[in-house]
């Protein structure tokens, strides 16, 4: 499953970094702000309103980027502020939410048993059947990626842009 982990190194002290990010957050909307947000805005272009994450922000943070479509492969940001010599380091680890790496887990068991049953019993059943369970499990793995790695990515400017000014 998707799981990316990095550091950030920064000047700022413990304190300042985490005003920083907590900066760029606000907490989670509850179901009656998602609605009325989504109504309010619904023919608006720009979906740059507000802080770009939402969570919580101490010596530890557990975000997610506030986006107004619908993505169930956004990461999860979870990290540390850290002293250190030079100032203080952002231990960052994203990674998917566990429902639905649980799901992708089923998915691929699923998929996996499938191929190997019917490369098994190939002689029983049409030739290339195993293709289609193999090409399923192929499609799982780049819907994983292609939603996953790009999320990740511009997850990880914004908190770089955060630290940096």
């Amino acid at each position: 499953m998707p799981f990316y982990h990095f550091h950030i190194d920064t000047p700022l002290s413990e304190s300042a970094a985490s005003e920083r990010i907590q900066k760029f957050t606000r907490p989670h909307r509850v179901f009656r702000e998602w609605i009325a947000f989504n109504v309010r805005n619904i023919t608006r272009e720009d979906t740059t309103v507000g802080p770009p994450f939402l969570g919580t922000v101490g010596s530890t943070f557990r975000l997610r980027r506030d986006i107004r479509y619908w993505n169930s492969f956004l990461p999860l940001i979870w990290g540390r502020i850290v002293p250190s010599p030079l100032g203080s380091r952002i231990n960052v680890t994203m990674f998917l939410h566990p429902l639905v790496a649980l799901f992708m887990i089923f998915w691929f068991s699923g998929l996996g048993y499938g191929v190997v049953q019917l490369w098994v019993h190939r002689k029983e059943a049409v030739p290339f059947a195993v293709l289609v369970p193999a090409a399923m499990i192929l499609f799982g793995v780049a819907l994983v990626l292609v939603c996953f790695i790009p999320e990740a990515i511009k997850a990880k400017r914004l908190l770089e842009n955060a630290l940096e000014k």
